[in-house]
């Protein structure tokens, strides 16, 4: 056997020290794309959007399958 056979795992471990701050920032920024801050901002708006917009509604169809009451024909 050689020597590199004998290693312990322990040795491994020394060699590679854990990310510290820099560095994770360092991998967010690689990450990210360039439209990544202005797709979050344009999600942002279309979800505060479909919130009024639901809330506008109001009732909506129940999972009984009635209808609103604006579409009801009542003879």
């Amino acid at each position: 056997m050689t020597e590199k056979d004998n290693k312990k795992p322990e040795d491994a471990e020394k060699k590679h020290k854990p990310a510290d701050e820099a560095d994770l920032d360092l991998y967010k920024r690689y990450i990210r794309g360039p439209y990544t801050d202005k797709l979050k901002t344009l999600q942002d708006d279309i979800d505060k959007l479909t919130k009024n917009v639901n809330s506008i509604c109001g009732v909506r169809e129940s999972e009984t399958g009635i209808a609103l009451p604006s579409n009801w024909q009542i003879d």
